[in-house]
């Protein structure tokens, strides 16, 4: 039985970032996943509000790798990293488009270390 090789990480986003934001300002389009809301509550942002304040200052400046995901290697997910100056704290910010729905998969703290 073959089994399939992962893709490489890209350097480049595999998705339109201001489609994503677009997406991600309609609560009816957002969903964020358990591991994403429980890494941003233990950085402060205590709700869909303040989580979506971050994510629409988000940039293509901020943009890290696009690498595939963990469980379906055919799904990708771009990573952004923003600096919160405000709070004085970097973010890993991970999000993919699926089914026209913006997905925030995590939201933490960034430490190099770890990536």
């Amino acid at each position: 039985m073959a089994t399939r090789k992962k893709p490489a990480p890209k350097k480049k986003p595999h998705y339109d970032l201001c489609k994503f934001k677009n997406l991600f300002s309609n609560p009816g389009k957002r969903c964020i996943t358990n591991t994403a809301f429980k890494g941003a509550g233990e950085l402060g942002y205590m709700d869909e509000d303040e989580i979506t304040d971050v994510i629409e200052k988000l940039s293509n400046k901020n943009f890290y790798k696009s690498m595939p995901s963990d469980r379906f290697p055919e799904l990708w997910q771009d990573v952004y990293i923003f600096k919160d100056d405000e709070n004085d704290i970097e973010i890993y910010i991970k999000i993919q488009i699926f089914e026209n729905k913006a997905i925030l998969v995590q939201f933490k703290e960034y430490k190099k270390e770890e990536i």
